[in-house]
């Protein structure tokens, strides 16, 4: 069993404990998020062309997309039906392709490309679902 004297002390050493970890937290931080560069910012944003296409023999399409302006949806759509925009980034792109004629499902292939290159494709029949991201700074 402690005796008192040796109880007491575990509450000192507590009591530094976290006096210490909470006095060094924010000296650290504030120690890293100082910035060292120099006091005009420079911008890392980059602006890109985005084009959302689909080929195909696909007639009643409806597609849902994030451009510039947000998240759209159109239909009654023919392939081959292209769209492009440009985007500062960071910024989402998003692209859904559904074949509405339900009678014969035609095949299609849907792309996303980023400054001429392509993102991501895919080719298939009924939906084509070609998700979405986030374009960083990095890109």
């Amino acid at each position: 069993m402690k005796s008192k004297t040796d109880f007491e002390n575990g509450q000192k050493r507590a009591k530094i404990f976290f006096i210490g970890f909470f006095l060094y937290i924010p000296i650290f931080f504030l120690l890293n998020c100082t910035s060292s560069s120099p006091s005009s910012p420079v911008s890392q944003e980059k602006s890109h062309t985005v084009a959302y296409s689909v080929t195909g023999s696909v007639t009643n399409l409806t597609i849902g997309y994030i451009d510039a302006n947000g998240a759209q949806q159109i239909s009654g759509q023919r392939a081959p039906w292209i769209i492009s925009f440009t985007k500062t980034t960071p910024f989402a792109i998003g692209l859904n392709v559904t074949d509405m004629n339900l009678i014969t499902l035609n095949a299609m292939t849907v792309t996303i490309t980023i400054d001429g290159a392509t993102y991501k494709s895919a080719t298939g029949t009924g939906q084509v679902d070609l998700g979405t991201a986030i374009i960083d700074k990095n890109y």
